[in-house]
């Protein structure tokens, strides 16, 4: 490709134009002068369709509904994929060693069942399982295998036990750590495609943490057509309040037990 500071006007004809531009030395000094000093000249753009502004106005005529509409430059598809991606890994609940667990590192000679249930509903994203069982028999490592796979496949997904997620709510009223609202909190996992709530019988139960909860169920359960609910509970479900017992036992939804010996020295992470 012929460099920028040898390319032709394409205001000029080419035919027509001098073998040389530069001044020669018969040249008087105003003509030399003329030329713009290199802070003044045309800046160079990374992509010339937005000039580096990351957006562009689509030409469409005056009355269509997207008339005067900024979108997005194609040259920031690879940044949107990274901001993607780390939205993604800020919202997950997972810790680096807990990222790299996948359904196919599970030993599946214990539960396979629950491992092939939890898979199917993982795929699908939609519906609501829980998982007992005592503790040590997986269930944790299940729920982050869900996660993990949903990430991957792009998809917001939030693992959480229900103990820090109260206080990731509470902590929208701290001042010194109120960078998201409440409201932003709660919708982010009420609407969330994948949520994995864990140790469901393991929190204070004071009034506000228990309306908090069973109203997050509730929400969940009402759209389990389209976003996927997986909980885990070391109690029997009928050891859980009487309102989110109701909801994860209902007809819709899928109760798996977990029977094994502690999985806990197989675990390689």
């Amino acid at each position: 490709m012929e460099p920028i500071s040898q390319a032709a006007d394409p205001g000029t004809n080419p035919t027509s134009r001098p073998h040389s531009t530069l001044p020669s030395s018969s040249d008087s000094p105003s003509t030399a002068s003329s030329l713009p000093p290199p802070s003044k000249r045309d800046p160079v753009y990374h992509c010339f369709v937005c000039k580096d502004m990351g957006f562009v106005m689509l030409d469409l005529p005056v009355g269509h509904p997207d008339f005067g509409k900024a979108v997005h430059c194609s040259c920031q598809s690879g940044v949107d994929a990274e901001r993607r991606r780390q939205y993604l890994l800020r919202i997950d609940g997972l810790n680096q060693a807990e990222r790299a667990l996948r359904f196919s590192s599970l030993i599946r000679d214990y539960n396979p069942s629950a491992i092939e249930t939890v898979e199917t509903v993982t795929a699908r994203r939609r519906g609501l399982v829980t998982l007992t069982g005592r503790p040590g028999t997986g269930k944790t490592a299940l729920l982050m295998c869900a996660v993990n796979e949903a990430r991957e496949a792009n998809v917001p997904a939030v693992y959480t036990t229900v103990t820090d997620l109260l206080d990731y709510l509470r902590a929208a009223y701290n001042p010194a750590h109120a960078e998201l609202t409440f409201d932003a909190r709660w919708d982010l996992l009420v609407r969330c495609e994948v949520l994995a709530l864990d140790e469901l019988d393991e929190f204070n139960t004071t009034p506000w943490a228990m309306e908090r909860f069973l109203r997050l169920i509730d929400e969940r359960w009402r759209n389990l057509d389209s976003r996927l609910t997986l909980c885990a509970t070391n109690s029997r479900i009928n050891a859980l309040p009487e309102k989110g017992a109701s909801r994860v036992r209902g007809g819709r939804d899928a109760v798996v037990e977990m029977t094994a010996t502690d999985m806990r020295p197989y675990q390689a992470w």
